[in-house]
């Protein structure tokens, strides 16, 4: 099923990397020109940097797994994150499985974390199925890891049920992966996959292929698969298929805590009864709801409240709230907070933050970038183990740590040595664009103690840009 949701998604790429702030800070910081470093920071609760130093290799692209024990470097290779160590090299980006025990290249194949052992060749673009058990080649199959076997050829994208006993695949049906069988026709899994609804068609139980329900359009299941809602017809219950109350055409949408249901352009209903509380007037009008159950944001047009109907502020744009629903990312526009509307900073467009000095994360924590330039596709790969790293490999540090070390950027080439004189031993070269924290500092302020590559050396002042001084000096 297809219709108007598949416009949703791409309005909210900002906020599937970031997600928002519990406070606004002031870090003392010397501006300087954008930054591009190969480097990963880390450790940020015991207010220490560990850095990694991975190959150059231009193509600057990092993803940590869930336990936050490995690294991917894009081109280089697989890092253990506890000391650095690289297991073994990849030949282009990579990404983890949902356990972290296996990691897809792209062009290349499936390979096992713990030993880089490679389980499955495919050169097609792949990613794994939501709980790991499976690849999807595009254009090419769908392979169980298992075995490696193919167990279906495909064209196009798929959504697994959430057992992964069946797989939707798009434009062609819903396939039993067990035997590889097409069982019914392309449509929407409840949450449970105990169902699928198919547009135009009906609502069907897939233990047994029975028929629950005709629909005469497309429908969307409520969060917690209790409720079918059809566009243009009506709202029912699946446990027996009993249908609840009538709702004109537009596109449905569930309130997390399955209490509320919006339809686009015309507005926002109470579950229970069936009441309409209050109208959306705008055509485009697609409603999101916080995950508290309070608030709703109305493409295009305003953010309500649920309790009285009541707008809270406009919108012009697309909005999605943070998981603790305190704040609202508005596409193209800004960050708001929902409580009263405040916006706190501006978005220029897609993942672009105008500020510089503002990053949003999944954990709800505001960080700052060391460059206060312009940034485009900012990534967030992971802070709940204390792991940050960015498309394009910004300086990216907590202001809560409490960060004590002087950073530095190396523009260019630069020669380290064994002490702080052009005449001592040269132990080791600084690539380009590189940046480093600072051990110490001459006397006279014209060298930087700092360590590279696991090698300690001194560096002329001369030859690195200060991207960070300490609040208290150096």
């Amino acid at each position: 099923m297809t219709h108007k949701r598949n416009l949703i998604p791409a309005f909210a790429i900002i906020v599937v990397a970031c997600t928002i702030l519990r406070a606004t800070f002031s870090v003392a910081q010397t501006v300087t020109p954008t930054l591009t470093i190969d480097l990963l920071m880390d450790a940020f609760t015991a207010g220490q940097f560990r850095v990694i130093t991975t190959k150059p290799t231009g193509d600057y692209r990092y993803t940590t797994n869930v336990d936050g024990l490995h690294l991917a470097a894009a081109s280089d290779g697989v890092y253990r994150l506890a000391d650095g160590q690289k297991l073994f090299d990849i030949s282009s980006y990579g990404s983890f499985s949902a356990d972290g025990s296996n990691i897809v290249v792209a062009s290349d194949g499936v390979y096992r974390v713990e030993d880089g052992a490679l389980l499955l060749s495919v050169t097609a673009q792949s990613y794994f199925s939501p709980n790991g058990g499976y690849l999807v080649a595009i254009y090419d199959g769908l392979y169980r890891l298992s075995d490696g076997q193919k167990v279906l050829s495909i064209l196009d994208s798929v959504v697994f049920s959430s057992d992964e006993a069946y797989v939707a695949v798009d434009l062609e049906g819903v396939y039993r992966l067990a035997d590889g069988q097409r069982v019914f026709n392309y449509g929407t899994f409840s949450p449970d996959g105990a169902t699928l609804a198919i547009a135009q068609d009906g609502m069907y139980r897939l233990a047994d292929g029975q028929k629950l329900l005709d629909m005469t359009s497309y429908g969307v299941f409520s969060v917690d698969g209790a409720y079918l809602a059809v566009a243009g017809d009506a709202v029912y219950r699946v446990a027996d298929g009993q249908r609840l109350f009538s709702i004109p055409d537009g596109y449905p949408n569930f309130s997390n805590d399955g209490v509320y249901l919006g339809v686009e352009g015309d507005g926002i209903y109470r579950l229970a009864d069936g009441q309409r509380l209050f109208n959306v007037s705008v055509s485009s009008g697609y409603p999101t709801f916080s995950g508290d159950g309070l608030h709703v944001a109305v493409m295009n047009d305003a953010v309500y409240r649920l309790a009285d109907g009541q707008q809270v502020f406009s919108m012009s744009s697309y909005g999605e709230f943070t998981e603790d629903s305190v704040y609202l990312v508005v596409v193209q526009d800004g960050v708001y907070r929902v409580a009263d509307g405040q916006k706190l900073f501006d978005i220029s467009s897609f993942g672009e933050l105008n500020s510089g000095v503002n990053y949003l994360s999944i954990d709800g924590d505001l960080y700052q970038l060391a460059d206060n330039q312009q940034v485009e596709a900012l990534e967030l790969v992971d802070v709940a183990h204390g792991v940050l790293a960015v498309d394009n490999l910004l300086l990216v540090y907590d202001p809560n740590a409490q960060q004590t070390q002087m950073i530095v950027h190396v523009p260019t080439q630069a020669s380290l040595y064994a002490e702080a004189d052009t005449a001592a031993e040269v132990v080791g070269i600084v690539t380009p664009d590189t940046g480093l924290l600072v051990l110490n500092q001459s006397a006279d302020g014209a060298w930087y103690q700092v360590e590279y590559a696991g090698i300690t050396g001194w560096i002329a002042a001369e030859l690195v840009e200060v991207v960070y001084t300490p609040p208290d000096g150096f």
